[in-house]
């Protein structure tokens, strides 16, 4: 399991959500970057994309959505790993296009145990 040196762009509009999971995954050993919207997120992948092992976005957000930031982030590298999560059923999502490559999803709220989990997938 890899924690040690993982860097992760967190983007999500809710400050709690943003920084109890920035704080979680410093606690276990991961250098974190946050940012409260795809538009940030995007401006700052475009500068620092090749420091950053996984990005960790909220599905719903205004102005430009986690899909719309990893479309755009997926222009500057096509290999970007992304973690998606949302407070909303993903059952009810199930009619959205599945997005490729090293992408995988979980439901917040979630277990600390379970986000490490995804993003060690996301990453192997």
């Amino acid at each position: 399991m890899k924690n040690g040196n993982t860097s992760v762009l967190i983007v999500d509009d809710q400050v709690i959500v943003r920084e109890t999971t920035a704080q979680l995954l410093r606690l276990k050993g991961y250098e974190v970057v946050t940012e409260e919207s795809g538009t940030a997120a995007v401006e700052y992948y475009r500068e620092s994309w090749e420091s950053l092992d996984v990005v960790i976005l909220d599905m719903n957000m205004p102005v430009m959505s986690g899909h719309e930031a990893l479309m755009a982030m997926r222009q500057i590298n096509a290999d970007v790993k992304a973690l998606f999560y949302t407070g909303d059923n993903l059952d009810d999502r199930a009619d959205e296009p599945l997005i490729e490559g090293p992408v995988s999803y979980i439901q917040k709220p979630f277990r600390n145990r379970d986000l490490i989990e995804k993003i060690n997938q996301v990453l192997s």
